[in-house]
């Protein structure tokens, strides 16, 4: 025969329950014999109502899992210098949740800028290098290919510049995601 251990405060409260069960149909069968046989209706009897605690313990093996949960990506990588909030705050779209050190994304910028302002220079060279190259093929002394190089040569400057242009923007996006 299995062997049961049982809880000191489960065995009271089963005490209890057990009692208070007992003490109902007490009331209850009290309440019948008084009841007529006629098919009339059966007394009402009323009792004090008294608050009291009442400890009941359940010990099991489980988990607990929020009602709701979101996952937070990034938009850019870094290195965290602040969270903006704690675990279990409610955040709306839009709240600053962490900061990112924004150091290497200030570095890109500067390094697009910088790189546009020289693709800048060498596209106004190959302007005035066309001009004189256009100059000299009015006057006989540069040859048809020399000048269609020269325009070739402004084509791909003026496409660098406007390159550069999107890293500078892509740079200033991704500086203000951190």
């Amino acid at each position: 025969m299995p062997r049961m251990v049982l809880n000191r405060k489960v065995l009271i409260g089963a005490v209890a329950a057990c009692a208070i069960a007992g003490g109902g149909y007490a009331l209850m069968h009290d309440a019948a014999k008084k009841a007529p046989r006629d098919g009339g209706s059966a007394p009402v009897v009323a009792a004090t109502a008294h608050g009291q605690d009442l400890n009941i313990d359940v010990n099991g093996i489980g988990t607990v899992q929020a009602s709701g949960t979101v996952d937070i990506h990034a938009q850019i990588n870094g290195t965290i210098d602040k969270i903006d909030f704690i675990e279990g705050q409610t955040v709306r779209a839009g709240d600053l949740l962490a900061e990112i050190d924004p150091r290497p994304y200030q570095a890109a910028l500067q390094q697009a800028e910088a790189t546009e302002a020289r693709d800048q220079a060498q596209l106004i060279n190959v302007e005035r290098d066309l001009k004189r190259y256009s100059d000299l093929g009015e006057s006989g002394f540069a040859s048809t290919q020399q000048i269609e190089t020269q325009r070739s040569m402004l084509i791909q400057a003026q496409a660098l510049v406007k390159n550069d242009a999107a890293a500078i923007s892509k740079a200033k996006t991704d500086l203000s995601y951190t």
